[in-house]
């Protein structure tokens, strides 16, 4: 967490979505890491200690819910935010989500300055 601009931990299984997100972060002069699932996620986490994390849900091998509560119970990663950033639109999975340890949950597709300005706010709340 020695970056002033904030790292970022990208979680998405999809390679595109990440492309996507880590260039325009890289463009907000964040630095980004990338998992493809959430036990990458989990490695990722504890070995760069990110400011925050942008986590997928739908993720293979280790799904996000469960991916967040590792991350909740870990002393390395309890306190990093996590933005839970997902296709699930249903308020059931949005609330799993909160009760794992996720901070925010943004549905996809999202405007790319209202996702930047929920990590912006993330991160100010834990500066």
């Amino acid at each position: 967490m020695d970056d002033p601009a904030g790292a970022i931990l990208i979680v998405d299984d999809h390679p595109e979505s990440r492309l996507v997100l880590r260039a325009y972060l890289e463009h907000h002069g964040r630095r980004v890491y990338e998992a493809s699932d959430g036990e990458a996620c989990l490695t990722m986490a504890r070995e760069t200690r990110p400011d925050l994390i942008v986590l997928d849900l739908l993720l293979p091998v280790l799904d996000g819910w469960r991916t967040a509560e590792a991350l909740r119970r870990d002393p390395t990663t309890e306190q990093i935010p996590i933005l839970a950033l997902t296709a699930t639109s249903r308020p059931e999975q949005h609330e799993r989500a909160l009760r794992a340890g996720c901070d925010v949950v943004v549905t996809k597709p999202v405007r790319p300055a209202v996702l930047l300005s929920q990590i912006e706010a993330l991160l100010a709340r834990t500066a």
